[in-house]
């Protein structure tokens, strides 16, 4: 695994799941591209709209949430403390404070 400013990101999953993939990512058409989205417990109700309107293009990526408000989260905190929701698609940022369908799907068809 790699540390990526605080984020551990592993390699990259076949969409089999059956095994990490062995070749190299650009080698690989059964890549899941990787969705992170970062957000906070409590009261938020963008993220609560986020949430939602990306759980049905959670079958098609790596997904993970990052909740910013806990002590190990601290470096995305102090990025992100007042920009949540935040989307980064393969580690880059892709969206933040709504949801914007055309952009996820462009990512997906792209990855």
């Amino acid at each position: 695994m790699n540390v990526a400013g605080g984020l551990r990101v592993s390699r990259l999953v076949c969409k089999c799941m059956s095994s990490i993939c062995r070749q190299s990512s650009t080698a690989c058409d059964n890549v899941r591209p990787s969705l992170t989205l970062f957000t906070k417990s409590g009261e938020c109700s963008l993220c609560d709209e986020m949430k939602e309107a990306i759980e049905p293009y959670k079958y098609a990526v790596d997904y993970k949430e990052i909740d910013i408000s806990l002590a190990e989260n601290k470096f995305w905190k102090a990025r992100y403390r007042y920009e949540i929701p935040v989307v980064h698609f393969n580690g880059k940022l892709l969206m933040k404070h709504r949801f914007d369908k055309a952009i996820l799907e462009d990512a997906l068809k792209t990855k």
